[in-house]
């Protein structure tokens, strides 16, 4: 092939075929040719307009012959169809009448994108350096709360606890004597320290599973006398609002090894919170039964129910759901995360099942000595 040739072949290629962009002006600056890739970037016909006329002018105008003498390539914007500028490396080269000059956007887009990386890597290096001294910043703020709030709960509990045995006994001597206005007053301080009394005994069972050193003091239980218990407990409280609490058949169970402090934590939250969002006139039944593997505790209401699409709410912390009480008492959003955390301490697992305008019934398994069954995490969550 002869050079002219081979010459006719190359210039076919940079301007029809190539991918960077080419053009071929006279000393004046006057575009004669420009490649396809070059027109269709910019979106017009280019032969004839000055090359100057392409180019975004951010600094100072384009001078050929200044161009022309610098040494190496430059960096030129280009003005494309969208009207966005687009940075080109320009190379310039001195053909005598003629001006080749060739664009390349790699070189420039690899050095940006080089650049670019080492600073989004610095910024992310000083991010994170920020996001760790936040985090030990908030890790002591929360160690800080929870001796705040254990302290402050331990430092209540006792004369709380003290105002509730009172108001036990002032009660019982009220109703003795026939007295039933006192009976009644000493009746309404018992059951609201009692609740106060729930309320610290949950920040307390909170701050201790928070910090990971919840530790199970177990021994043969008998389940159906704990939830006897559990129910005279909270039938005080239920008969005031007029609801029934009762317990199911009892069948008689083997003795489960059990922390019983605090499965009775367990079932007076339970227990409580049915009694809580039951209407006047319904009934909330307890029962236990066996099964192959496990015994089942399910405690069952006729309250207003849960909708479905809060139940992802259940069983976190501090979470409530939209459900109120008949007098409109929510809850703290605790009782049941401290339910969860405690039967899966002990194995077993909790579930819930509920439909709104009929009721909820939740069910605890607690598995027999012979089988112990990892806890499952996919639950729902308390009422309030």
């Amino acid at each position: 092939m002869h050079s002219n040739a081979i010459e006719s072949s190359l210039f076919s290629l940079v301007f029809d075929q190539a991918s960077f962009l080419a053009f071929v002006t006279d000393r004046e600056g006057t575009i004669l040719r420009a490649s396809r890739y070059a027109e269709e970037l910019i979106g017009r016909e280019l032969s004839g307009l000055p090359f100057a006329d392409i180019l975004i002018n951010f600094a100072q105008a384009f001078n050929l012959e200044q161009a022309l003498a610098a040494a190496g390539t430059q960096l030129l914007s280009v003005t494309m169809q969208n009207g966005k500028p687009q940075t080109f490396c320009f190379h310039f080269d001195d053909c005598g009448e003629r001006i080749l000059a060739l664009g390349d956007p790699t070189h420039h887009d690899n050095e940006a994108l080089h650049s670019s990386l080492i600073a989004l890597n610095g910024e992310v290096s000083n991010l994170n350096r920020e996001l760790q001294k936040k985090t030990v910043e908030l890790e002591k703020l929360n160690e800080l709360k929870s001796r705040f709030i254990g302290t402050t709960a331990h430092d209540l509990r006792n004369p709380i606890g003290g105002i509730y045995g009172l108001s036990k006994l002032l009660m019982e001597e009220a109703t003795a004597s026939g007295d039933e206005r006192y009976a009644e007053i000493f009746t309404e301080m018992r059951g609201s320290t009692g609740f106060m009394l729930g309320l610290i005994e949950n920040l307390l069972s909170a701050v201790t599973i928070e910090s990971g050193v919840m530790q199970l003091t177990l021994e043969a239980t008998d389940l159906n006398e704990l939830i006897a218990s559990n129910v005279r407990r909270n039938r005080i409280v239920a008969d005031a609002r007029g609801i029934g609490l009762h317990v199911a058949h009892a069948e008689p169970l083997p003795a489960i090894q059990l922390d019983r402090l605090k499965m009775h934590q367990v079932l007076n939250n339970l227990i409580s919170n049915a009694v809580k969002f039951s209407a006047r006139g319904s009934v909330v039944t307890v029962s236990a039964a066996r099964e192959s593997t496990a015994v089942v505790v399910a405690v069952e209401d006729r309250g207003p129910g849960i909708p479905a699409s809060e139940f992802q709410k259940l069983f976190t912390p501090f979470q409530q759901t939209t459900v109120r009480s008949p007098d409109g008492e929510a809850g703290s959003g605790l009782g049941l995360s401290i339910v969860k955390a405690i039967v899966e301490e002990h194995g077993g697992r909790i579930g819930v099942e509920s439909e709104v305008g009929v009721g909820t019934t939740f069910r605890v398994w607690l598995p027999l000595p012979t089988a112990r069954h990892p806890a499952n995490k996919e639950f729902s969550n308390d009422q309030g």
